[in-house]
């Protein structure tokens, strides 16, 4: 069980991560915080 929360979480960190570097090269620095 502890085994799955962790690759779950590792998934939607990576999923997150990826997100917010492709809204920050498509969009600007400055999008991001607003």
């Amino acid at each position: 069980m502890i085994s799955l929360l962790i690759v779950l979480g590792t998934f939607v960190a990576m999923e997150f991560v990826s997100w917010a570097t492709h809204k920050y090269i498509m969009h600007g620095f400055f999008v991001v915080f607003t």
